[in-house]
């Protein structure tokens, strides 16, 4: 259930139904934790060193993106993420497991029972909107090592990360909005789930486990990130390394690949030439690869 305690660790924030939101609960092969449980939350209101949002000032609520210009760790994993790291608690899971996230439009002082619990179709979150995703742009996963000798806990995630998973969009050359991004779902039916498995070669460790949707349009550093972390143990056989993966919040700027694009592709009319997703290649177990969408004939 919801609890006061959680309810007490969300500073409160303006109460509205927007359509920010924020990844607040996570499945384990199936099995939904409670919200924020092995998440890291983060600090509502605070105000950002520097922002580029037009007539968005330094406050930001729960719910509220964040922007390459925020500070790094807001970036990585959330604003003020670090305060809350050493009460998230780690979900043990092992290399092949399934995990799915499911995000929250409501702010925390609203939370009910009903949001979360006996959602259809073994939802992790429902209610009323049925909790779409208002903002268009490819929904990512990825995971950072812990160093040796370090606990996830006191982790800031200033280490590489690597992509292992990405819901982008498809291609309908015959509509006039040819770029369809999977998680906006402009029809709204069916809701998107985000669902997808720790590859199995991944080594035994403690990882920062990073989910992200990043909504890009043609305003250079305006692209609006929506980060959380989660604590995670992998148990595997793999005794290799993750292979070289990217830094956060450097691989976002403005001028790296999928985050400022053209007005037409910003529209969902055309894909810009030679576009990729953002966040560096995905591994899919075995190698890099470049995180490009299909483009459909």
């Amino acid at each position: 259930m919801v609890s006061m305690t959680i309810l007490a660790a969300l500073a409160a924030t303006t109460t509205v139904v927007q359509g920010h939101f924020t990844f607040v609960r996570i499945a384990h092969n199936g099995i939904w934790q409670h919200p924020t449980r092995y998440i890291r939350n983060k600090t509502a209101p605070f105000n950002e060193t520097w922002f580029n949002q037009p007539g968005l000032g330094p406050y930001h609520g729960y719910n509220f993106p964040t922007e390459y210009v925020n500070l790094p760790e807001s970036v990585r994993c959330g604003r003020d993420n670090m305060a809350h790291a050493a009460d998230t608690e780690v979900l043990r899971v092992a290399a092949g497991d399934e995990i799915e996230f499911a995000h929250q439009r409501y702010e925390p002082e609203e939370w009910t029972d009903d949001m979360f619990y006996g959602c259809p179709e073994g939802r992790g979150t429902c209610h009323k909107y049925g909790m779409d995703i208002n903002h268009p742009g490819p929904v990512m996963a990825f995971l950072s090592p812990v160093p040796k000798g370090v606990d996830v806990r006191e982790y800031g995630g200033a280490g590489e990360w690597t992509k292992i998973y990405t819901l982008g969009f498809r291609y309908r050359k015959n509509e006039t909005l040819k770029v369809d991004w999977l998680a906006y779902n402009w029809e709204k039916t069916p809701v998107p789930r985000f669902a997808f498995k720790i590859p199995p070669q991944t080594p035994s460790g403690q990882y920062l486990l990073r989910m992200d949707l990043i909504w890009a349009y043609s305003l250079a550093g305006g692209a609006q990130m929506y980060p959380s972390c989660a604590h995670i143990d992998v148990s595997g056989i793999s005794t290799g390394q993750l292979p070289a993966g990217v830094q956060i919040p450097e691989i976002f700027s403005p001028d790296s690949p999928g985050m400022t694009l053209s007005w037409e592709m910003g529209n969902q009319y055309s894909v810009d030439a030679n576009y990729s997703h953002p966040g560096g290649p995905l591994w899919d177990g075995e190698k890099l690869v470049p995180d490009k969408p299909v483009i459909g004939e």
